[in-house]
């Protein structure tokens, strides 16, 4: 009896053997799998916005309201608001939006009276769209910015404030006054990460966004980017600065709405640090360039054409000169250091572009230009679109013809490249 319950024993001890690696090899396959599909899933997604495109919400002291304008009881929708965008409401909106300059510190505020905040940092909705009101939806939907491209991430799995977040900021700044800014994204690109499972975070800058983005990643270490960075999808970044900024502080841009009076908006778009820091860069353009014309002289995009030129619209050049000088320190050539992660250069081509601001026989400060056209995204000029090309990003470098500045983020054929880059079916 005995005897026979040893052999079984030993039968169930070899067979127990000859299945372990059988066993073995199954987890591990299983384990790989598991792996696999790990590195499978797409990159949680930080977006920043372009210029204009974040909601900024303003609080105004009764004794700050002009005569004339309305009291607002608490925080309000400052901009985008297209109810405060109308001819009557337009005056006190610009008085609320301008900016003053103090040369002393460097350092722009909102007139006395007046705050500003900009809510939703860490949120998708704040990306979504600038003037989320029906009366902007009814009108075409002209408040709305990166909600197509949200949508369908969210068809792709994406999860709204989890995988998919958005890193707002006051447009009307540079990057060297944002320092409060540049840590709270920091510290949003970690959060994101952790809640995903460690999965490194995809950064999608839009516009003056990818100006920030870049600005943001060559402040950081490389070992935090190797650690934290999947990628850096630039989509329509002005590298070489944009005709609407210069026209912006010359003769006021009124966002090709003809209702919206240019020279009432030029009076805050002309104390706006990035309207500066987004004016024609000498160094991407033809140094003989004009992009303003007068009777009187020509004026490039040169440091020294660009301060008469500020000066003969009756301005200091003081904030011009600050942001020159701090943007000079990160960006000395055509392009700002490569950002040392895995980028992406998207941007529209072939639509006709607004290039140069012709007055004559014109008033330089009472009259609108005569724009002169090259082939662009309809808002910058190829050449600025594609400075990124000094980064030798070869097949990541693309440009998608007929499609806008903003619709780079709203058209589909666009939105699938921007989906399939994160889903890793485009060449790293």
């Amino acid at each position: 009896m005995f005897g026979g319950f040893f052999r079984n024993r030993v039968v169930k001890m070899r067979t127990a053997r000859m299945r372990c690696p059988a066993l073995l090899l199954f987890i591990l396959v299983s384990v790989g799998n598991c792996f696999q599909e790990f590195e499978k899933r797409p990159p949680p997604v930080v977006f920043v916005p372009g210029d204009g495109a974040s909601i900024i919400e303003g609080h105004v002291n009764k004794m700050a309201v002009a005569a004339g304008c309305q009291v607002y009881n608490g925080w309000f929708r400052l901009w985008l608001n297209l109810k405060l965008l109308m001819p009557g409401n337009l005056p006190c909106t610009v008085n609320y939006w301008r900016m003053m300059f103090d040369a002393n510190t460097n350092t722009s505020h909102t007139i006395p009276g007046v705050e500003t905040r900009v809510p939703g940092f860490g949120t998708a909705y704040a990306i979504e769209y600038m003037d989320p009101s029906w009366a902007a939806y009814f009108m075409g939907n002209v408040g709305a910015d990166a909600h197509a491209l949200v949508e369908e991430l969210l068809q792709h799995g994406y999860v709204r404030d989890t995988s998919i977040t958005g890193a707002p900021y006051d447009f009307r700044l540079t990057m060297a006054s944002q320092k409060l800014y540049f840590r709270k994204l920091r510290a949003l690109v970690e959060w994101t990460y952790k809640q995903n499972g460690n999965l490194k975070v995809a950064l999608i800058g839009h516009s003056l966004g990818g100006l920030y983005t870049t600005w943001f990643l060559n402040h950081q270490s490389q070992s935090w980017k190797d650690k934290f960075i999947d990628c850096f999808i630039s989509v329509s970044t002005p590298w070489g600065g944009s005709i609407e900024a210069l026209q912006s502080i010359v003769s006021g841009f009124n966002f090709r709405q003809s209702e919206i009076d240019s020279f009432v908006v030029r009076k805050a778009q002309q104390t706006f640090e990035s309207n500066y820091l987004l004016l024609p860069n000498p160094n991407v353009w033809p140094k003989a360039t004009a992009f303003v014309a007068t009777d009187e002289r020509n004026y490039t995009a040169s440091r020294a054409d660009i301060t008469h030129l500020v000066e003969k619209l009756q301005m200091s050049p003081d904030m011009y000169h600050y942001v020159l000088d701090t943007n000079a320190k990160w960006r000395r050539g055509v392009m700002p250091p490569h950002p040392g992660v895995t980028t992406f250069c998207l941007y529209g081509a072939e639509i006709t572009t607004g290039h140069a601001l012709y007055y004559s026989g014109h008033d330089l400060i009472h009259d609108q230009p005569i724009l002169s056209n090259t082939i662009g995204d309809g808002s910058v000029g190829h050449l600025s679109l594609s400075a990124c090309r000094e980064w030798d990003l070869k097949d990541r470098q693309i440009e998608l013809k007929g499609i806008g500045h903003v619709q780079m983020i709203q058209h589909k054929k666009a939105i699938d490249l921007i989906t399939k880059i994160l889903f890793r079916n485009i060449s790293r």
